[in-house]
């Protein structure tokens, strides 16, 4: 029975002890993990709108609005996992694909403008005019 309470108190000792000592770096290590956690969503969210990016390359507007926003995720996460150590290839990919993506969506609706000039002027303006009337 004694030795029972020596044990107890002995235990109880020991355990505020240990939470004065560790708590600090436990609340630490929470942090850091939650910040790798943002990063690490970041880069995928980035990586996922650079496939979108380029899959709605010949759809012009749509590439260039997933890469646009593809485009800071993947910067803002990749800083973010360079920052804490973490490996930073799915990131570099993530932006790179953002930048083909904006490319390709840039180069499809220029090339739908000097299309769709090069038929306005080739049909006649006075044509155009009578086809949208029609």
């Amino acid at each position: 029975m004694y030795s029972n309470c020596i044990f107890n108190y002995v235990m109880q000792f020991q355990d505020e002890k240990f939470n004065r000592l560790y708590s600090k770096n436990l609340d630490n290590s929470l942090n850091i993990r939650k910040n790798k956690k943002k990063g690490a969503r970041m880069v995928i969210a980035g990586f996922v709108l650079g496939i979108v990016s380029i899959l709605m390359g010949m759809t012009g507007l749509g590439a260039i609005i997933f890469g646009a926003v593809g485009l800071p995720l993947s910067v803002i996460g990749l800083s973010k996992l360079k920052k804490n150590g973490m490996p930073t290839a799915l990131g570099t990919a993530g932006l790179v694909m953002n930048i083909i993506g904006l490319g390709i969506g840039v180069l499809a609706v220029i090339i739908t403008l000097i299309i769709g000039i090069a038929g306005i002027a080739g049909l006649g303006f006075m044509d155009w005019l009578d086809l949208l009337n029609y």
